[in-house]
This record gives structure tokens, C-alpha cells and sequence, in this order.
């Protein structure tokens, strides 16, 4: 590791760097990271230049060993995931009272790469683990357009068709970009996911061995009844004092419409109703609009399920 550098952060080094190679870094930088605002640049995640990464459109991800079962897409490599990982997570659950099947939310910050599962329980959705994101690229910020290299932030969503248990990076979830919102201020892209294979090129990458765990909840909680899971990606933990120290960004504006929904979560324990309004998301109750959900369970009038999963297919 560099002298001085962090954990999903490059350093801006600047001192003994021969005048011809810091030239060429500065073009590639430049190349691979357009138009980066002064108060967003030393917030780069480290892209993979030696890697020439596969496709993950779900066209790509189609395999004979495939099928659907009731509206859940399953593959050989699935069900090996519910062999290494059932037995193990039953347990851990079972200490605390929890169980595979249970409503899943999941909330993302991608400054200190964490993603954050959480089930629900008796008073609302509870923290079962923060997982590590193995690689992300880009910069904090939205994504814009296809091709930009960019992590998504807002509000989106995993439902049945979206999983992709043949992904070319182990297993996936499409999180479904652009939504009502991105669409509304022109961002185009597709195929930002969850996977596995620890590479990104604009998604989320986890560890093999994490995304496994990932897709034991997500496929539990679909097949248990739950029709999405809310998926909420935010630049960093949307505290005062976060919002203060990115105040240079040209993003403030956008993460400050981002934090009614953060707060909501935490005040709560279940996510808010979102909504576009005038380039801005903002809680439906706001609105007048119809909502972009951050997730169906948000109601805190709905049920637990009450049967479990079959363990796999």
C-alpha cells in the first residue's frame, strides 16, 4: 500500500513522481474519471486497469443449467451456494431470533465501503451484519450515463427477475438503473448489480464467499412472499457533519435530498416512501407523486411471514 493511503481511498501524491509519469497518470485519471469536481477528487476508488472484465448484462449471464422456480431463477451454482452457507447462517440467526425467509433491506455507503444487511424483526428492520465491498470505481456521486464508471446512489431495488444465479461474476442482483428518478434527470445506464468476483467496473463487488451469504437472504425472502428488496446507496453516512465536510461538492444539493430518507430509516426502522420531485428525490408524503419505494415492506403494518424457505431447490 502507497505511504498514506486508505482503505478505498488513493492518495494525491505529488512529491518525488518523475515529471513524464506524473503527466501520464494525471491523462489516465483525467481519461477514466470525467469532469470530478475540486471537492471530489480525493474520494477516487481504485479502478482494475489489468483486468478486462466480462459482461454482466443478464443476456450474457443465460445458461442452459438455468431454470425458474416459482419465479425465482435458480442454477447449479445456487444451490451450491445454500450447501455452503445454510447450515452456518441457520445457526448464527437462530441465536439471535432470526431466520432465513424474514424481509430483507439493504443500505450501501460507498465511502466506507460497507454494505449493511438487515432483517426484519418484531419492532422493524434490524441490523444483522455490515459486509465488506470488496471493489467499487468512480467517484462519490450519482451515476450520470452509461459508461461513466460509476457506483449509482439513491434508491432502488431487487425483485425475482433481477437475480442472476449464472452472473459471470459467481451470482448477482440487478438493482434496477436507471429508476423513475434517474431517468427523470437523463442518468442512463444498465446493469448495475451486486456480484460477486471482487471486480467493478460501475457495480458493487463483493467477495464470493459474502455474495453467497447475500443471495441466501435475498432468494429466502423473495420465495418467503416479499415481492422486492429496498436497496438505499448513499455517498457516506448522511450525518450534519459528513454533509458539512462535502459542502464543496456539487453533489451537496443532491445528498441533502437524500438524508430525509437516511434519517427516516433510523428514526423508524423501515424505510420511506421515495419520490422524484423537480430533480430532487423526496419522501412521497412530500410529494403528492406516486412513490419509487425504497422497499414493499416499508408498511409497518406488514406481517412476518409466517412459514420458511425450503432450503434449496
Amino acid at each position: 500500500m502507497l505511504p498514506g493511503a486508505e482503505f478505498g481511498k488513493l492518495p494525491l501524491m505529488t512529491a518525488r513522481i518523475p515529471i513524464n509519469v506524473l503527466a501520464i497518470n494525471v491523462l489516465t485519471c483525467m481519461a477514466l474519471v470525467p469532469n470530478v469536481a475540486a471537492g471530489d477528487q480525493d474520494w477516487i476508488f481504485d479502478l482494475q486497469p489489468d483486468k478486462v472484465l466480462p459482461s454482466a448484462s443478464p443476456a450474457a449471464e443465460a445458461a442452459p443449467a438455468s431454470l425458474v422456480q416459482h419465479g425465482i431463477p435458480v442454477s447449479r451454482r445456487s444451490v451450491e451456494a445454500w450447501r455452503h452457507q445454510e447450515e452456518w447462517l441457520t445457526e448464527r440467526l437462530a441465536a439471535r431470533d432470526l431466520r432465513l425467509g424474514e424481509p430483507v433491506h439493504i443500505r450501501i455507503f460507498k465511502q466506507s465501503r460497507e454494505l449493511e444487511l438487515y432483517l426484519r424483526g418484531e419492532s422493524g428492520f434490524e441490523l444483522y451484519r455490515v459486509f465488506p465491498v470488496c471493489e467499487m470505481s468512480g467517484t462519490l456521486g450519482p451515476k450520470q450515463f452509461e459508461g461513466d464508471l460509476q457506483a449509482p446512489e439513491g434508491f432502488y431495488d431487487i425483485r425475482p427477475e433481477r437475480l442472476h444465479p449464472n452472473s459471470d461474476f459467481h451470482l448477482a442482483f440487478n438493482l434496477g438503473f436507471p429508476n423513475t428518478h434517474d431517468r427523470s434527470v437523463q442518468h442512463t445506464g444498465s446493469n448495475i448489480m451486486i456480484h460477486g468476483g471482487c471486480a467493478s467496473n460501475g457495480c458493487f463487488a463483493m467477495t464470493d464467499y459474502y455474495m453467497e451469504q447475500l443471495w441466501l437472504f435475498a432468494e429466502a425472502a423473495l420465495r418467503n412472499g416479499q415481492s422486492s428488496i429496498g436497496v438505499e446507496i448513499y455517498p457516506f453516512r448522511m450525518t450534519d457533519e459528513n454533509l458539512a465536510a462535502h459542502s464543496a461538492s456539487r453533489w451537496i444539493d443532491f445528498w441533502h435530498s437524500l438524508k430525509p430518507a437516511h434519517d427516516h430509516f433510523l428514526e423508524t426502522g423501515f424505510p420511506a416512501m421515495i419520490a422524484s420531485s423537480d430533480g430532487r428525490y423526496v419522501l412521497a408524503d412530500d410529494s403528492g407523486q406516486a412513490a419509487d419505494s425504497a422497499g414493499p415492506e416499508l408498511a409497518a403494518e406488514v406481517e412476518k411471514p409466517a412459514t420458511v424457505v425450503p432450503s434449496a431447490p
